[in-house]
């Protein structure tokens, strides 16, 4: 529930909130996997480890460059929007990487994923910040900060594995279900 005269989410809902929208940030934070698979994805994409470090380079310099922004735009328009497109935009993106054929397709469409990554950091913490009153807004950020951190852990644990068992693509691939579930 809502106070209308402070725009605060109340009770529980502010928590369930809280998980809800932290879990993009854990989806997002789970991008570490990429690092263990650039082998893997040199190798069958038939390139040389100089080319292939662009998807990571591509992908940073693209969330970085339009997080400024798009945090200003989803203040305007609306930071729940912003949530919910960004979170489509990266698990759309992330399906099509891992079909994608060739690597200028996997390099277009991680600028798609960093659009989309852009969206959920720009707006995860004002959201947070938004359900939270002041004496709150610590505890509220600091577990929103842990869920990302364990993305961060679960990535590199599980980018090794579902590199191993199913190839470089499933990692991206993987990815789907907990966008969707979210």
């Amino acid at each position: 529930m809502t106070s209308a005269a402070t725009g605060r989410t109340d009770g529980i809902n502010k928590w369930l909130g809280l998980v809800a929208a932290s879990f993009g940030l854990f989806l997002a934070s789970l991008d570490i996997t990429v690092n263990v698979a650039l082998p893997d994805i040199t190798s069958d994409l038939g390139t040389d480890i100089r080319t292939i470090q662009w998807i990571i380079v591509f992908y940073v310099g693209s969330t970085a460059g339009l997080q400024l922004s798009i945090g200003s735009a989803a203040d305007i328009y609306g930071l729940k929007r912003f949530y919910l497109i960004g979170l489509c935009t990266y698990t759309v993106a992330v399906f099509l990487i891992g079909l994608a054929p060739t690597l200028s397709l996997v390099f277009g469409l991680r600028v798609l994923q960093a659009v989309g990554n852009g969206m959920l950091l720009a707006s995860v913490p004002a959201l947070v910040t938004s359900m939270f009153p002041r004496e709150e807004r610590g505890r509220g950020l600091g577990l929103m900060s842990g869920i990302a951190t364990l993305g961060l852990i679960t990535g590199a644990l599980a980018g090794g594995v579902l590199v191993d068992a199913f190839g470089w693509r499933a990692i991206f691939l993987a990815r789907v279900p907990l966008g969707l579930a979210a």
